[in-house]
C-alpha cells in the first residue's frame, strides 16, 4: 500500500512541478523528508 502511496505523490509532484516550476524545490523538499518517516497508521500520515 504504501509503495502505491509514493508511486502516487511522486507522479503528483512531477505534475505540480511542470505546472508550476517555481514550487520545485519547495515540493521536492517536502518529499525527500516525508520519505523519510515511516509512519504506523494512515491517520498519522493525514497529520502531515
Amino acid at each position: 500500500m504504501y509503495l502505491c502511496m509514493k508511486i502516487l505523490v511522486k507522479k503528483m509532484i512531477s505534475h505540480y512541478i511542470k505546472v508550476f516550476p517555481l514550487a520545485k524545490m519547495p515540493l521536492l523538499i517536502w518529499c525527500n523528508k516525508l520519505s523519510k518517516v515511516e509512519f504506523k497508521t494512515f491517520i498519522k500520515l493525514k497529520e502531515v
